[in-house]
C-alpha cells in the first residue's frame, strides 16, 4: 500500500499479459511478481527489525564475543599480506619478469560510498 491507497488497482490480463497500476502505468506480469515478490520481503525484514528489543549493547560481559566478532581474523586479513605494488609501471615490469598478471584495482570516489 502507498499513501493508504492499494498499490495494485486490479488484474487484467490481455494478450501481451500486463498488470494495470495505480496512475494507469502498465507493466509486464513479471514486473509486477517480483514488485511484489519485494514488497513481502521487505515488510519482513521490517517486521524483524521492529520485534528487536534494541541495539546490542556492549558490557563487561560480552566484550569478549564483540572483540572476536569485530577484529578480523587471520584469514579474514590475509589480503594485507599479498605484494601489492601502487604504481603500474614497476608492477607490470614484475609480472612480465615473473610471467604472472597483474590485477588493476581502479575506482572513482571513496571506498565506502561516502561520495
Amino acid at each position: 500500500m502507498a499513501g493508504g491507497v492499494p498499490l495494485l488497482t486490479g488484474i487484467r490480463v490481455t494478450k501481451r499479459v500486463t498488470v494495470n497500476f495505480q496512475g494507469g502505468r502498465r507493466v509486464p506480469v513479471t514486473t509486477a511478481a517480483r514488485l511484489r515478490k519485494n514488497v513481502m520481503l521487505s515488510s519482513l525484514v521490517m517486521a524483524a527489525l521492529l520485534t528487536q528489543d534494541g541495539p546490542p549493547v556492549l558490557d563487561d560481559k560480552n566484550l569478549k564475543q564483540w572483540m572476536e566478532f569485530v577484529v578480523p581474523s587471520a584469514e579474514d586479513a590475509a589480503w594485507e599480506r599479498l605484494g601489492w605494488r601502487v604504481e603500474l609501471a614497476s608492477a607490470a615490469a614484475e609480472a612480465k619478469a615473473l610471467q604472472r598478471p597483474v590485477l588493476l584495482w581502479a575506482m572513482n570516489g571513496h571506498p565506502c560510498g561516502l561520495t
